[in-house]
C-alpha cells in the first residue's frame, strides 16, 4: 500500500514525476500510473491502488481538467476524504471542473505546503477513517488539523493546515444542510400522504345528504356483510 497515490493528465507525465520525486525524498511511498498508454488498459491496477492509498494528489493542468479519468478518480478520493487537490499557476479556480473548483488548491510549486497539507492528512486519516464520514466526522478532522497547526512552528505548514481545517469544516456544513433538507422533504412527504390518507378515507365514510334522504343507503347487518 503507498501513502500517496498521483492523479494526472498523461500529457502531464513530467509534473508527476517531478511531484513524486519530491514526495518520495520525504520518505513516503508514491504511486501513480507510469504507463503512457490508455487508462482502460490498467484499469483494475489503477483502482486497486486509488482505493489502497492513504492520500491523493490530483493535479489540475489545462489538460487534467478536461479528462473523465481524472475527475472519476478524484471524485472517489474526494468521496474518501482523502483529496489533496494542487494545481498548475494557468489553471484557476473558475477553471477546475465542480464541485473540486470549490476545495481549497494550492500551486503545484508550493512544495512546503503541499508537504503540509499531506501531513495533516496522514496524520488524521490513521485517527478518522473517512468512508461514509458524516458532519461530525469532519469537525474531529478540522479539530485535530488546527491543533498540528498549533503545534507548528513553520508558518507555511501551520497556514496550510489551517486552510485545510476550514475545508473540513466547509465539508461539515454541507454535509450537514444536506442532511437537513432531506430531513425537510421526509417530513413534507409524510404531511402529504397523511392529507391523502384523510381525504380518502372521509369520500368514503360520509355520504351524501340526497342518498340519506331518499333512503338509497341503509345499515348492513353483520349477517348481510357475511
Amino acid at each position: 500500500m503507498s501513502d500517496i497515490f498521483i492523479s494526472y493528465s498523461k500529457a502531464d507525465h513530467a509534473l508527476a514525476l517531478k511531484l513524486s520525486a519530491f514526495l518520495e525524498a520525504e520518505e513516503w511511498s508514491v504511486w501513480y500510473d507510469k504507463n503512457l498508454g490508455a487508462a482502460d488498459l490498467y484499469r483494475d491496477e489503477i483502482m486497486k491502488q486509488l482505493a489502497a492509498a492513504r492520500a491523493v494528489i490530483t493535479i489540475w493542468t489545462p489538460n487534467s481538467i478536461k479528462s473523465d479519468w481524472v475527475r472519476a478518480e478524484a471524485g472517489h478520493a474526494k468521496k474518501e476524504g482523502k483529496l489533496i487537490p494542487v494545481k498548475t499557476t494557468d489553471v484557476a479556480y473558475g477553471d477546475i471542473p465542480l464541485p473540486f473548483g470549490e476545495m481549497h488548491t494550492e500551486n503545484i510549486g508550493s512544495t512546503e505546503l503541499i508537504r503540509a497539507a499531506v501531513v495533516a492528512q496522514l496524520q488524521v486519516g490513521q485517527t478518522y477513517p473517512m468512508k461514509r464520514a458524516g458532519p461530525e466526522d469532519y469537525k474531529q478532522l478540522a479539530k485535530r488539523c488546527a491543533e498540528i497547526a498549533s503545534e507548528c512552528s513553520a508558518p507555511t505548514v501551520a497556514e496550510a493546515l489551517r486552510a485545510l481545517a476550514l475545508d473540513y469544516l466547509t465539508r461539515a456544513a454541507k454535509l450537514r444542510c444536506a442532511k437537513e433538507k432531506r430531513g425537510r422533504r421526509t417530513v413534507k412527504r409524510a404531511a402529504s400522504q397523511r392529507d391523502r390518507v384523510r381525504r380518502s378515507r372521509v369520500s368514503i365514510s360520509e355520504p351524501t345528504t340526497d342518498k340519506l334522504q331518499s333512503g338509497q343507503l341503509r345499515s348492513v347487518t353483520p349477517l348481510e356483510a357475511k
